[in-house]
């Protein structure tokens, strides 16, 4: 399987290096420092199981790439819009792209049941034009829970659990979003298939989104903050809002978490647990929403 990561910074670094050790056939795009730092010395990845260092085909020109497999798109969200040209190169007749990014994506109606099917998004893609250029039948969805940075050019320290949640939006592509799976778990990766993704997104943002740093001026890691006074009041209204707006989107008001109980393990970050209180708090007990 011809795999292309596009955009090779931090989290998509991380990714190339973990395919890439694993002896897939990954590729990497980038620019700037890193991509000549990675071209001379290779991709150096530390984690907390150690160190890696890759060397795996790395370029600033898609085209030279040729037809892929598998794209992982994992650009900015904000910059996708002005690389989707340079994409569509590596896109053949049976190509899949994988967005390892967070938030509300442009396929996100595609093929959707009910009287929002197939609505675009300006607020997300003015004029369509990732619809039209990355088409939404090729997505596999993707939750990303790994955190990255490059420290350096070409060196890309990882610091969670490495994991991405993946799911396909249409219910069209589970074959290969089964096979995406074995392959990111064969590399080290945790890569659990999700049978609702739109769901899996918006409990991430809504959980993101409750404890976020700029919603009450807190450090969100912090854990004498999890339980303050100041932090549950702010927490509880800002999921509360996200779970209306998501009604009003035509999404599904219930919002269920079968995984949220895995982030309260002993030693669990203090993100995570403020994640599910603040849920909780918002009208999540037990992990559904009322």
């Amino acid at each position: 399987m011809k795999i292309c990561v596009f955009g090779a910074g931090a989290m998509g670094g991380l990714l190339g290096a973990r395919l890439a050790a694993a002896g897939e056939n990954v590729s990497l795009v980038a620019r700037g420092r890193h991509l000549a730092a990675m071209q001379r010395d290779g991709l150096r990845l530390v984690a907390k199981n150690g160190e890696i260092v890759v060397t795996p085909p790395c370029t600033d020109d898609p085209a030279s790439l040729g037809v892929q497999d598998v794209v992982i798109l994992a650009v900015k969200a904000t910059a996708l819009r002005g690389a989707a040209d340079a994409v569509r190169p590596l896109l053949g007749p049976d190509t899949v792209l994988v967005p390892a990014l967070n938030g509300v994506p442009w396929w996100y109606f595609y093929r959707l049941a009910g009287p929002y099917a197939d609505r675009r998004l300006d607020s997300v893609d003015p004029g369509g034009v990732l619809w039209d250029k990355l088409p939404p039948s090729r997505v596999i969805g993707c939750v990303v829970y790994a955190a990255g940075e490059i420290v350096a050019p070409g060196v890309i320290h990882s610091s969670a659990s490495e994991s991405f949640l993946l799911g396909d939006p249409a219910g069209r592509l589970g074959a290969r979003v089964a096979a995406l799976s074995a392959l990111c778990e064969a590399a080290g990766l945790s890569a659990p298939i999700s049978p609702d993704i739109r769901q899996a997104l918006s409990r991430h943002r809504i959980s993101h989104g409750c404890r976020s740093p700029h919603g009450d001026g807190r450090e969100p890691s912090r854990p004498q903050n999890v339980d303050a006074a100041g932090f549950r009041a702010p927490a509880r209204a800002r999921a509360r809002r996200a779970a209306r707006r998501r009604h009003r989107d035509g999404t599904a008001r219930r919002c269920r978490h079968p995984d949220l109980g895995d982030h309260l393990r002993p030693g669990a970050p203090a993100g995570a647990c403020r994640g599910l209180r603040a849920c909780r708090a918002a009208g999540v007990a037990g992990g559904v929403m009322s």
